[in-house]
């Protein structure tokens, strides 16, 4: 191996033929150059896209999260809904049984007036009768309360007998 600090000469003639040939290796190397180097330019575009085409994934994941988060959510607003059916449901069946038992109490009631109709006529009939002989006995007990009241004040008026009291 060489020492890099040693320096190297070397003593080249070239003709004319040489030189037009050097010119020609020049120039293909400049093209091989240029043609590496424009290589290098769809790699870069290819690396832009490559970061657009990241950022528009990450973009699709997060509303795709989104989405995601949002069909979660409408399936717990499905379920609560499903449970507030339920409820309603059976507010609605204990309601409907809640009628037939109203609906049973009532016939059944109706069948027992009418049933006893007749006896229930009367016993109001007699309560009125009777109101009415408890006016009438009012007024026989305050006709005789006032004639006992004259009847004291009479015997009161009477004066009294001398007794001879001899035995």
């Amino acid at each position: 191996m060489a020492n890099n600090n040693e320096n190297i000469s070397i003593n080249v003639e070239i003709n004319a033929s040489g030189q037009q040939q050097l010119n020609q290796y020049k120039g293909a190397f400049d093209d091989l150059r240029n043609s590496i180097t424009s290589l290098s330019n769809p790699i870069a575009k290819l690396d832009g896209d490559i970061a657009k085409l990241s950022e528009s994934i990450n973009d699709m994941n997060s509303k795709n999260n989104s989405i995601g988060d949002s069909i979660i959510k409408v399936g717990n607003s499905y379920q609560e809904l499903g449970k507030t059916y339920q409820v309603v449901k059976s507010a609605m069946s204990a309601l409907k049984a809640g009628a037939i038992s109203l609906e049973a109490a009532l016939t059944g009631g109706l069948t027992i007036i009418i049933a006893f109709l007749p006896e229930i006529i009367n016993f109001v009939g007699s309560i009125f009768k009777g109101k009415d002989a408890v006016s009438a006995m009012t007024n026989n007990l305050k006709n005789m309360n006032e004639a006992m009241k004259a009847a004291n004040s009479s015997v009161l008026a009477i004066p009294p007998i001398a007794s001879n009291n001899s035995y």
